[in-house]
Parts: structure tokens; sequence; C-alpha cells
């Protein structure tokens, strides 16, 4: 009794922490908001830039603490996806004209960027990165930036799992959208299609592995909650993990 109080009384520390780490970023990007009153989309791209910045650290801080490995991908199915992002991040932040080509990378898709939407893409983005890093902090341990079973892995179909199957690509490709409309460049919206296309493939190989793993009990999951989307999922069982 006294080792099972012990490990629950671990596990709500653990959960009040991670929502702690998403309060303060929420509430330190709200701040910034409301220091922000005439936002140029110049600014706003500056704050992006330290939002994808928080979202690297926490990515470089959680690999250390994931679980080992037991059986990964190829490296050749991961050329297949990881060239694509890594193009679609260069094409959403090399910007300079003058040092990166071709040029019309660099024309405005927008005939007039407003506020308005200077304000839509610059919450898009925080709310996309927010997503991703409740996502990344529930996964915990499991988690691995290429596509592995670890060892005693867990299926996780709570929180934002039970959202959508993938919120952490859901919450980037978000951050992408809403970056690209502040920056209102042709390369940022070519930059947001390469993303797709990585993390669709990348969706795909990384459930291969879930079903192997997983069997029948994934296969209900992927009935019952969307991939990336979450638009008519039946409603989930949120006790499952």
């Amino acid at each position: 009794m006294v080792i099972w109080l012990n490990a629950f009384s671990r596990r709500i520390l653990a959960e009040s922490f991670k929502i702690s780490i998403v309060r303060v970023i929420a509430s330190s990007f709200i701040t910034r908001l409301q220091i922000q009153a005439g936002l140029s989309s110049e600014r706003a791209s500056e704050i992006t830039n330290y939002l994808w910045v928080v979202l690297a650290i926490i990515w470089l801080i959680g690999a250390i603490t994931a679980k080992r490995t037991e059986r990964g991908q190829s490296s050749g199915s991961r050329v297949t996806h990881l060239i694509p992002e890594v193009l679609a991040f260069f094409l959403l932040f090399a910007r300079d004209p003058e040092r990166h080509w071709p040029h019309w990378l660099h024309r405005g898709f927008i005939p007039e960027q407003s506020a308005a939407l200077t304000w839509t893409g610059l919450a898009l983005t925080a709310i996309g990165i927010a997503f991703a890093i409740w996502a990344r902090l529930w996964i915990g341990s499991n988690w691995s930036g290429r596509i592995t079973i670890k060892q005693d892995h867990q299926l996780i179909q709570n929180g934002p799992y039970a959202i959508v199957r993938h919120p952490i690509y859901s919450g980037v490709l978000l951050g992408f959208l809403g970056t690209a409309l502040i920056h209102g460049e042709l390369g940022g919206l070519l930059g947001l299609a390469f993303a797709i296309f990585g993390w669709s493939l990348k969706l795909h190989q990384e459930e291969a592995f879930m079903v192997q793993q997983f069997g029948s009990v994934y296969m209900d999951y992927k009935q019952r909650v969307k991939a990336l989307v979450p638009l008519w999922s039946k409603r989930p069982r949120v006790d499952e993990c």
C-alpha cells in the first residue's frame, strides 16, 4: 500500500510539473503580447523565433531522459522523411534574399500584411508550439526523435493523444502555418508543404511500428482518434495509456 501511494504521489508531482512548465511558457508569451500593442511583422517574427528556440531546448533536454531503444527504423527509411523536414525548416527560416536563392522564394504571397493577419499568425504559432510541448512532456520517456520502439514502451492514448494520434506533428505543423503567415513569403508556404509531406511519410512509417508492437490495441486507437486533425473523431477512452 505504501509503495502504491509513493508511486501515485510521484505521478501527481510529475504531471503537476508538466502543467507548470506549459503555464509558465504561456504566461510569459501573453505578457510579451500585452507589451507589444502595435505589433509589426518583424517584431512578430522575432517573437516566433524565441518560441521555436524554446521548443528546440525542450527537445534537447527531453532526449536525455528518453528510454533505451529496443529497435528502430533503418537509416534509409529515416532519410526519406528527414530530407523534406530539413528543407521545410530551411525554407521557413532562411529569409535573407541576399544570401539565399532563388529570389522568388522571398516574394510575398499576401498583397498587404495586415495587423490582424500578423496577430493570427502569431497566435497559431504560439498555440501550435504549446500543443507540441504539451504532447512532448506528456509522452515522457517514450519519445524519440526517430522512429523507435523503446524498452517497456507504452501506448499513450490520453491527454493530447486523446485529441490526435500525433499531437507533436500537429502542433509543429500549426506552428509552421502561423510562422509562414507572419513571414508572408512563398518560401514559407513551400516550407509548410515540405513539412506536411515529410511528417506524413514519418507518420505512416511510425504507425507501422505501432501496429507491429501493439496490434489490435493500436488499430482500435486508429479507429477512434484522427492522426493530425481532430475532426469527426469518436469520443476516445481517456483512461488508457
